[in-house]
């Protein structure tokens, strides 16, 4: 394997420390961590790819969220993703290059006036390619977005990331009542249907129960939380689950 950049890193694996923005709520500074290209750029070869926090195997990590930044393609054509490294997780992709990089989001807004991590502080994480061709993937790809005190009628909004095919919802406390739409950036004929706001593609409500995984519409982009109950939401989790 080649190096796409002669200022980043060319082996297979790399272990980098993330720090949280510094002096500022907002998702952290980009680390890059890989960059490799594989032969000629029309020739795509399978990907296993491991991403994982630094410690040891039943340890948490002390600080965060992190989450890669994968951007990979043939040719002139690249995607990009943003997976979380949670406790390790294990991505299959079909590339002749590949990019990854580290961002530890410790000091994004928790959408009552904290952080995502109350003591953000800087994280050790490991991303490697551990072998190409086709193998047996574990676990799940996913993206988590985190909200802490969600008022009775308040709303929070997450965008829908690349690759999601799927939502779950967690809050505490796990019976309190809520409501999840899924909206797009098309809007409805006018006038609309009697009832229909502009962009909405489906609502679900949860009373008492937890929501399963849901499966998001086609093209929508964004996911709204609304606590229809009266009991403020302490802890409130999307995470969804990508396609990779």
């Amino acid at each position: 394997m080649a190096l796409l950049r002669h200022n980043e890193p060319n082996n297979l694996g790399n272990r980098v420390t993330v720090a949280p923005l510094p002096g500022a709520v907002g998702p952290g500074k980009r680390v890059p961590m890989l960059q490799l290209r594989d032969g000629e750029d029309d020739e795509a070869q399978v990907l296993s790819i491991v991403l994982i926090p630094a410690v040891a195997p039943l340890d948490q990590p002390e600080h965060g969220p992190c989450v890669a930044l994968l951007e990979w393609g043939t040719g002139n054509a690249t995607v990009s993703a943003e997976v979380d490294f949670a406790k390790g997780t294990h991505i299959q992709l079909a590339a002749s290059f590949l990019s990854i990089a580290a961002r530890n989001d410790g000091n994004v807004s928790d959408g009552a006036g904290g952080t995502v991590d109350p003591n953000p502080g800087p994280q050790d994480v490991i991303a490697m390619v551990s072998g190409y061709g086709s193998r047996v993937a574990f676990g799940r790809t996913t993206r988590t977005f985190y909200f802490r005190n969600v008022a009775p009628n308040r709303t929070v909004t997450a965008p829908v990331p690349n690759f999601a095919k799927s939502v779950t919802v967690s809050r505490s406390p796990a019976t309190a009542s809520l409501s999840i739409a899924f909206l797009d950036n098309m809007t409805f004929p006018t006038p609309p249907d009697p009832g229909s706001q502009p962009g909405i593609r489906a609502t679900y409500t949860f009373v008492g129960v937890a929501p399963p995984s849901i499966d998001l519409p086609a093209i929508v982009t964004t996911v709204v939380i609304q606590n229809t109950g009266t009991t403020p939401f302490s802890f409130l989790q999307l995470a969804f689950e990508l396609s990779l």
